[in-house]
């Protein structure tokens, strides 16, 4: 990915990237009108960090909605002001343990699907008729 690297005084190595393979590595779309070309020095604890916050994006566990991410961040003193904390707080090592008991079996990353001929079949077809009644019903 480099095309350079040097280590300077101190021992920290510093490498060199270009433009192409910084978009790449950024995972920025290409550039249809061609640029000059031009080089960017960056450490090694800079291409960590930039790692690492890739790295934290693109994480197949990466929580997307706003709700889900408060609830990750939730910890007991959240709830001290919930009128129910004297009960959590009594089951708290019984029923709210973080991982689970020896008996169970271990957990997967198993996505389930279910496969269909056609999935847009449902969406043109004709709705079943009904009674009189029926739609009377729906429609109040």
């Amino acid at each position: 990915m480099f095309t350079l690297g040097v280590v300077d005084s101190e021992g920290v190595e510093t490498k060199y990237i270009t433009r192409k393979k910084l978009r790449k590595f950024l995972r920025l779309p290409a550039k249809d009108q061609p640029e000059h070309d031009f080089m960017v020095v960056l450490t090694n604890d800079t291409i960590k960090e930039i790692e690492r916050d890739l790295k934290r994006n693109d994480e197949p566990d990466n929580v997307g909605s706003e709700k889900a991410k408060r609830f990750l961040n939730t910890d007991w003193e959240t709830f001290k002001d919930n009128p129910a904390y004297p009960v959590l707080v009594e089951y708290k090592d019984n029923v709210f343990k973080p991982e689970l008991p020896d008996g169970l079996p271990m957990e997967r990353d198993i996505e389930h699907r279910i496969d269909v001929k056609d999935p847009n079949t449902a969406m043109y077809r004709q709705q079943w008729r009904l009674s009189p009644e029926q739609k009377t019903e729906i429609a109040r």
